[in-house]
This record gives structure tokens, sequence and C-alpha cells, in this order.
């Protein structure tokens, strides 16, 4: 059964796997910039390989030195860092992250605490890392909230101020020479110092490649690059009802970007407000053509609304006359929304979705079950549409957490009057079990990929049902 949020999933026996646990943890970051995460991986793969590299040589000269115990530690953080890069490696970067901040700063304190002791000839110089450690707890927790970003910011350089202004301590065991101390200061000094101009170094790269690519898309948006394509959505047999327009971006260097890499900048910038609305424009003009043809005409289209577009009333009203510019048919228009709009304001969102339907435009609900879908509030909005999110469509039919929750909405949908999309389906055993449910419409590669709009066209007005493996 679900809780009062349909986007909660009620208690199963049993633990879940260590894979969904750390897939739940990271995928809770929500979708960020691909040059970001480019930037955080590297990042994080050249602290590991630095870690790897340095305690190797410690760790062999304590060794040599009888010193067993700064040995096992040395030894300890290679193992942590080993594990870091198989995180990075396998894109669980938010954990990986953490993980990477609290080991290097826990055996920096240890070390620099027991062992790298002041002396009169040889200063402590392994706090010099918690420079570069805090410039990378900065970018890696950029995201996080900022409560949580300045605790470890804070943290980290208090650590350094105390470090730093320790007394020299004579009482204290020395593990090595003097002369030996005065060449791993030295070593430390040095490497630090790389470390800190390589991770700016990223982090300057990382900003540099976000502003170039958020220009270019400006440029992309007035030159018309911003291009719409559209997504079957089709019965079980594969006849095709409708579509999702869904926006890609041809860039005149790099070919197409990922959605997942200019979505989000779109978003942050604003741009995503002209780049929707001439989405939009190319829709309604498409099923204004399709008004004459007798296959075209009986389809429908969603397109993607953002919550910058419907929390302003100019880009809404803009959206609107879109529409009856074009004189598209309102009644094979749907806008489709996502449900972290209703977390700002539900009350504003509802009375711009009661806006947008007293105009005769259908309206959608993306991504159902997945966070807001407080079933109170649900029956309050004016839908004609949800969509089961793909998260729980993937994990079909083996998961009986996710085939519950799935079977839930289908009801669900059907108890309102709502009609009901499965969207991310890939294989046939995912259609049988939504079959199953009582779903009657399905999106996702099992049917077809994306397409231009000229080859869904084409497609659509053959006649032809789509092939399901």
């Amino acid at each position: 059964m679900l809780d009062e949020s349909i986007g909660i999933r009620s208690p199963q026996p049993g633990w879940p796997s260590v894979k969904q646990l750390l897939d739940g943890f990271n995928s809770a970051e929500g979708p960020l910039p691909q040059p970001f995460n480019r930037r955080r991986r590297r990042m994080l793969v050249l602290g590991s390989l630095f870690i790897l590299f340095t305690v190797s040589f410690w760790a062999c000269f304590f060794a040599f030195k009888g010193q067993f115990w700064l040995t096992a530690l040395d030894l300890a953080l290679a193992v942590s860092a080993g594990g870091v890069l198989w995180m990075a490696r396998n894109s669980q970067l938010r954990l990986a992250g953490l993980v990477f901040l609290a080991i290097c700063l826990s055996f920096l304190l240890v070390v620099a605490t027991l062992a790298d002791v002041p002396t009169t000839v040889a200063p402590r110089t392994l706090h010099l890392y918690m420079v570069p450690l805090t410039v990378y707890s900065v970018f890696l927790l950029q995201h996080e909230r900022f409560a949580v970003r300045a605790f470890v910011v804070t943290v980290v350089l208090l650590c350094f101020a105390v470090l730093a202004m320790a007394p020299v301590d004579l009482a204290h065991q020395h593990f090595m020479s003097e002369s030996q101390r005065r060449v791993g200061a030295v070593l430390n000094v040095i490497s630090s110092t790389v470390l800190l101009f390589l991770v700016i170094d990223i982090m300057l790269r990382e900003a540099k490649e976000t502003s170039a690519l958020e220009l270019d898309f400006a440029r992309a948006v007035a030159t018309g690059e911003v291009l719409a394509y559209l997504q079957p959505q089709c019965t079980a047999d594969g006849r095709i009802v409708g579509a999702e327009a869904l926006m890609r971006w041809r860039h005149s260097k790099r070919g197409y970007v990922s959605p997942a890499e200019f979505i989000p900048m779109a978003e942050r910038s604003g741009l995503i407000i002209p780049a929707g609305e001439q989405i939009a424009a190319i829709i309604c003009k498409a099923l204004h053509r399709w008004e004459d043809d007798p296959v075209l005409r009986e389809l429908t289209v969603s397109v993607n609304v953002s919550s910058a577009q419907l929390f302003s009333g100019a880009s809404t009203a803009r959206l609107l006359g879109t529409v009856s510019e074009a004189a598209a048919p309102r009644a094979s228009l749907k806008f489709e929304l996502t449900e972290s709009m209703f977390v700002q304001d539900f009350q504003a969102v509802r009375g711009k979705m009661e806006e947008i339907r007293g105009q005769g435009i259908r309206m959608a609900l993306d991504d159902f079950g997945t966070g807001f879908s407080s079933l109170s509030y649900l029956k309050q909005l004016p839908l004609d549409q949800i969509k089961v999110d793909q998260s729980f469509v993937r994990d079909l039919p083996g998961d009986a957490s996710a085939a519950k929750i799935a079977a839930t909405i289908v009801h669900l949908g059907e108890d309102l009057g709502l009609e009901v999309v499965a969207e991310g389906v890939e294989n046939r055993e995912q259609l049988t079990a939504l079959e199953a449910m009582g779903c009657r419409i399905f999106q996702g590669f099992l049917f077809a990929r994306p397409l231009p709009l000229e080859e869904f066209e084409a497609l659509a007005r053959s006649g032809k049902t789509l092939p399901v493996a």
C-alpha cells in the first residue's frame, strides 16, 4: 500500500540491497549539469590517485622504520581512496565526494596531531593539504544544502587554523630524524601546492565550459538550432496514439548535446523560457497542419512546461498566445508539468493549470509517484493524464515494491478518470507487467526512440504499428 504521499514506498519485507541504497542516496541530489559531473569525477579521480601514490611511499617508509601503526593508517587511507576511485568510476559521485572529504580530513587530523609534530628545525606541514581540501569541499558540495556546505568548509578551515597555530612541543615522540623531517616538509609543501593548482584549474575549466555552453545555447535559441523531437506513445500492439515533444539541441561543432547537459543549464539561466516557447510554437504549427490529415489529426502531443514558464505571468501569457497564433487544435495539445513544481506554491500552480485548461488545453503530470504527489492535493488538480515514472517501470517485473506502486498509480488514475501513460518501457517483460495492471498507453525505447518531427509524421501517417520485440 501507499502512505499519504504516493511517492513514498511502503515498507516491504527484507532489507534493500547495497546497490539500491547507493543508487537512492546518489539520486537524491537530482539531475546535475554534465560539465559539473565530469569535473567532479576528474577531481575525485585526481585526489584518489594522488592519495594512492603519496601514502604508498610513506607506508613503505614507516614500515621500514618499524612504525607499523602509521603504516596501517596509510594502508587504510589507500584502501579508502581505492573505494572512492571505484565509486567515482561507477557514477556514485555524491557518495564518493562525501567519503573523500571525510577520510582526508580524518587522516590529516590524526597524522598531523600525532606524527607531524612541529620542531624548532622542521615545522608542521601536513595541515597545508587542508587548503586544497577546502577547495574540494566548496566544489564537491556546491549542489548540497547551504548548511551542509558551510558546515564542512568551516570545519576544514578551523582544523587548518588550529594545526597552523599549534605550539612547538618537543615532548612528543618523533618518528623521523630532523633531516628526514626537513625533506618531508619540503615534499609536503610542493605536493600540496601542486594539488591546489590542479584543483583550481579543474574548477576554472568547469566554469569556463559552463559559460561557453550557456552562450552557445543562447545563440542556438536565437538561430533556431533548438529542435523538437517526438517520442511516440503507443498501445500495447504498437499503434501510435500520441507523442511527447522533447527538446533537442544540435550544436554547430559538437553535434547533438545531451539534454541532461543543457536543460539544467537552460533552467538556471532562464533560457528555458524562450527555448520552451520555440518548442511549443513548432508543435502548435504542426498540430495546425495535422488538422487536414485524417491520421495525424487523431493524435495528441504533450509539451513540457518548465517552472520558469509557469511562474512567470508574462511567459504563461506568451505560451497561450503561441497556441492562439498558430490556431492549433487545443484538444490535441497537452501541457506537461512535473511534480516538483507543486512544492514551490501549490495554489499558484493550480491557478495556472486552471487558467490553461480554461483555454481548452489538456494537462498532464509527469514523473508521477517520485516526490510530491500528495493524494489530498491530487484530486484538486485539473488533470487529464498522469505518467508512471520510469524509475518504477525500470525495476519491473522483479521489484515487488515498484510493481505495487506502479499498479497503485494505474488504478488511481482509473478511479480519477485520468489517462495513464507508462514511460521508460524498454522490454517486453515490463510491457506485460504494466498491461496486467491495466495500463493501456506506453512510451519508451521498446516502441521507438525520439524522432525528428518529419520522421514521426511519416511514421504515423504510414498507419503501420511499431514492432514490439
